[in-house]
């Protein structure tokens, strides 16, 4: 397959669930910010959020993890949809902010985390839904230009919980009560967890540009052979062991060795899945737009057929009603 445009709209930031395509467009780098919504495939978009000026976190989207229609949008402060991003309401300020990342606990999305860039990078947790928040940086750097960003929470043992920082990355497996730093240094620009096997996780670096890959829940650590720069990694539903990255690449080895899936563009600015029918790629460019490729998996199974031949007889000869 092969890379093929479908629409011309700047995005940074996609999200594909259940038939429906959410992008986010930061206004830094395109007229009309922010939350769109297509159910088409990306060829039309409804706005349901739109910003004009710019902060400095940028404008980030995430969704519940079992109700869809629950929305958090990351644009200074933190706000919450109920209705599928019809109206939004303010669930934590940014006089602490501003905020990064949010990081939902997929088993209980009353619990989540939030991060805080400079000054003084912070991560925040709440267990009550958002009503209230409390400091769990106990281990992270304290220094004033210490910056947290992106945050992974596993699926099968929510405790633990993966941090990226510009110092780079840190693991808590106590919910946040206590951070330890891994062998993962430099500028963390993301990480991502396998949703169909957890231990697996992978996390980017600026160090080298270098992917480092864990399969025992992020304990142990090493690089791949991928030093394409990649931020930002997606699972095939239907084969666990194929993943893809937003430097155009696919591995089917589970990140092991990668391979160039063509050579439209070396990088998406994100990149998303639909896996319900065939496994479907969307990336997206704040330049170029948005572009799908179809992943065809094919297998082809070998088999030999023998002709023989046998004589049979029935009984009773001659028969009536049966033989």
């Amino acid at each position: 397959g092969f890379w093929t445009q479908v629409s011309t709209m700047g995005i940074n930031q996609i999200i594909w669930m259940n038939d429906t395509l959410y992008a986010a467009r930061n206004p830094l780098y395109q007229r009309n910010g922010g939350v769109y919504r297509s159910i088409d495939g990306g060829i039309n978009w409804d706005t349901l959020y739109s910003v004009s000026d710019v902060l400095s976190s940028g404008l980030r989207l995430f969704i519940h993890p079992t109700n869809h229609r629950i929305l958090y949008l990351i644009y200074g402060a933190l706000y919450k949809s109920t209705n599928a991003g019809q109206t939004w309401n303010l669930l934590f300020n940014t006089f602490l902010g501003p905020w990064v990342r949010l990081g939902i606990n997929p088993n209980n999305p009353n619990i989540m985390y939030v991060t805080k860039s400079i000054p003084y990078g912070t991560v925040y947790k709440t267990t009550d839904g958002g009503n209230i928040w409390n400091d769990v940086s106990n281990g992270l750097p304290s220094e004033e230009y210490f910056q947290a960003g992106p945050i992974e929470v596993n699926p099968e043992f929510p405790d633990t919980i993966l941090l990226g920082t510009n110092m780079g990355l840190y693991r808590s497996t106590n919910a946040g009560l206590n951070w330890d730093s891994t062998i993962v240094k430099g500028f963390i620009t993301g990480i991502n967890v396998h949703p169909y096997l957890s231990k697996i996780s992978f996390a980017s670096t600026l160090d080298g540009f270098t992917t480092y890959l864990t399969e025992d829940y992020g304990y142990n650590w090493y690089s791949s052979n991928d030093s394409s720069g990649a931020s930002k990694f997606i699972f095939n539903k239907n084969n666990d062991s194929i993943v893809y990255s937003n430097t155009n690449l696919k591995s089917t080895d589970r990140g092991k060795n990668w391979i160039k899936i063509d050579s439209l563009y070396n990088s998406w600015t994100d990149l998303g899945i639909d896996d319900k029918k065939k496994p479907t790629l969307y990336g997206v460019s704040y330049n170029y737009g948005l572009f799908q490729y179809t992943d065809i998996l094919t297998t082809v199974y070998d088999e030999s057929y023998k002709e023989e031949r046998k004589s049979i007889k029935n009984f009773p000869n001659p028969f009536n009603s049966t033989t």
